[in-house]
């Protein structure tokens, strides 16, 4: 593992040398949002997976006729996108940068490959993934719970 920013990110945390390899193998870049640029578009192609390195943003929801709703904000440390992993491979939310946000690009063409070449690193891969949605989920019904009982 030459990078090891990429290395010691929170999300990657327990991963074996050869499994870090693979993801540097699929990062595409470091991209940069100033604050209040959208990095996401709900119903865009989910074609990449961001590692959050520093900033945060807000993950919004939104119906017709209104403001979008923050339901989650994420920091360094925190994974953005799961939809690349799933058919039609469209993003289901819209994510903004709430402060200026760096991340490690993750290439999902290379990193679904990946996943599917090597096994035990996409069983490992997914099971992180997975625990990243669980979480928002988790923090999605907190809000829902937060919002009904005022």
């Amino acid at each position: 593992m030459r990078d090891t920013a990429l290395a010691s990110h929170a999300f990657l945390e327990g991963f074996e040398e050869g499994h870090l390899e693979i993801i540097e193998d699929c990062v595409a870049g470091r991209s940069v949002w100033k604050q209040g640029e959208m990095m996401l578009l709900r119903g865009g192609a989910a074609d990449t997976c961001h590692l959050i390195v520093d900033g945060r943003v807000a993950i919004e929801i939104r119906s017709p006729g209104s403001a979008p709703r923050v339901f989650q904000t994420l920091q360094g440390g925190d994974v953005l996108g799961w939809s690349w992993m799933f058919e039609p491979r469209l993003w289901t939310f819209d994510a903004r940068a709430v402060a200026e946000t760096t991340a490690f690009t993750l290439d999902a063409i290379l990193l679904r490959k990946a996943m599917e070449d090597d096994c035990e690193f996409g069983l490992r891969f997914g099971i992180r993934m997975t625990q990243a949605v669980v979480n928002r989920l988790k923090a999605a019904r907190l809000q829902v719970l937060d919002v009904y009982n005022r």
